[in-house]
């Protein structure tokens, strides 16, 4: 299994991530698989359908906030559940996406926190000394 490139932090009321990439494209994959890792077990969610989306902002920690709110969209509108994701078409402030994963299966998923809303809450991003893309968010459970 491979090293994951985020890590899941806890606070009094709710919870978040911090997320690496090598660029921003790759750090909002990641802040992806965080988010589905908060949600429920990933591994546990097979990849059999996708769906595109498109999103734009208007700087970082803005488009960070969209991304993970068009997921947490579609698990709530659609009981759709990911474990993959692709961003294609990355300019700054905007990409669009695919995100692969599957109805939500009682018998198979295990809901793990109820995430209600991506928050700015403490939200840092930035661009570290190293190059390297670091996000911290906390979301609302």
């Amino acid at each position: 299994m491979k090293t994951p490139n985020f890590e899941i932090i806890s606070t009094t009321a709710d919870m978040g991530f911090i997320a690496w990439g090598e660029s921003p494209s790759d750090l909002f994959v990641h802040a992806a698989e965080a988010l589905s890792q908060i949600i429920t077990v990933s591994q546990k969610v097979h990849p059999n359908e996708s769906v595109s989306v498109k999103i734009e902002a208007h700087d970082w920690p803005e488009l960070a906030v969209n991304w993970l709110s068009e997921i947490l969209y579609w698990q709530e509108v659609a009981g759709m559940f990911f474990s993959r994701f692709e961003i294609t078409d990355f300019a700054e402030y905007h990409f669009q996406a695919r995100l692969w994963g599957e109805e939500f299966d009682p018998t198979r998923h295990e809901i793990l926190h109820e995430v209600k809303a991506i928050t700015y809450h403490g939200l840092e991003l930035l661009q570290e000394e190293s190059g390297r893309w670091r996000l911290k968010i906390i979301v609302d459970i």
